[in-house]
């Protein structure tokens, strides 16, 4: 199918190497500086530290497996804890997910700021914090006795919009956009296929979507964002703040920078700009398994995604 073009092009300037902003595991979680618009400004991992994490889920033995410029993830034999930083993406869209999902949906307060609050029918208890353009998500699922998932990511949340809720910033809830193109228009088997895994499951579905992928001597994580009121100049500012390396790079006709943390070779994104806001694909290979060329499989993510963008 044709694609729609945006009339001005995004400069792309950000240098190859960035300074890395303080990790996640800090106790503290201090939040990151830099962001330029209206919204949430966190540091890696919503500004949340490992620590806290296994506190508040009340579970100890969690151990953190993906770290992104969209958020992380921490998992243990029982349970499994996630969070999202969804830029320029309304909350509205949260509601109609939960809806068609036909969880139990709630609105409340968290940290001052709007808040929606779902459960489905597995367990998984998601909540979504809205300030201005932004929603940060944490997300419970997995069984701990004595422990309610909703009551953990509501906590978790709590913790999160505080840290990250830039001074002044609006409270108003979005409209839902015209147009939204869910997990990056590609299915489980288009992105095994260019993982290089014999198989996998969708694990995550929102503004940003998560694969569980089975590769040769191990395990990789594949996660799709699309951003539809975003810009690539935001995205350079934010993830600059968090300490990734920068590079640009042409998808076709479109605008783009490749993403890495130096400190992890395994991993690696693409962001585009495109008139439908920005489209990225972030690839890890989990230890010990093959990690062949993951900026390669993000940027072949990221065009089949464009070429599939009505």
């Amino acid at each position: 199918m044709g694609r729609r073009r945006r009339a001005a092009g995004v400069l792309v300037s950000l240098a190859a190497a960035l300074p890395l902003a303080a990790g996640c595991g800090s106790s503290t979680g201090a939040a990151a500086t830099g962001p330029t618009a209206a919204g949430f400004a966190f540091g890696r991992c919503d500004s949340v530290g490992d620590a806290e994490v296994a506190e508040q889920a009340h579970d100890r033995t969690l151990t953190r497996t993906i770290t992104s410029p969209y958020g992380c993830q921490w998992e243990s034999p029982s349970r499994t804890v996630r969070t999202w930083w969804y830029r320029d993406s309304p909350l509205a869209d949260a509601r109609t997910r939960a809806g068609a999902d036909r969880a139990t949906v709630a609105d409340l307060t968290v940290a001052g700021l709007p808040a929606l609050t779902d459960r489905n029918h597995a367990g998984r208890c998601d909540v979504d914090v809205v300030a201005g353009p932004d929603v940060v998500v944490w997300s419970v699922d997995g069984t701990t006795p004595g422990v309610d998932a909703c009551t953990a990511a509501t906590a978790l949340a709590g913790i999160s919009a505080a840290r990250g809720r830039r001074s002044g910033a609006d409270t108003t809830t979005f409209a839902t956009p015209d147009e939204a193109y869910p997990c990056g228009l590609a299915d489980e088997s288009t992105v095994a296929g260019q993982v290089g895994a014999a198989g996998g499951v969708k694990v995550f579905e929102g503004d940003v979507c998560q694969w569980s992928l089975a590769v040769p001597g191990g395990r990789a994580d594949a996660l799709s964002s699309w951003f539809v009121q975003d810009t690539l100049d935001r995205e350079k500012t934010l993830t600059a703040a968090l300490g990734y390396a920068a590079t640009p790079l042409r998808i076709d006709r479109d605008q783009a920078v490749t993403l890495r943390d130096p400190k992890v070779p395994g991993d690696c994104g693409v962001e585009v700009q495109t008139d439908s806001g920005t489209v990225g694909w972030w690839i890890a290979y989990r230890a010990p398994a093959d990690r062949s060329d993951p900026c390669g499989v993000a940027a072949t993510l990221a065009k089949s995604t464009l070429d599939l963008e009505p």
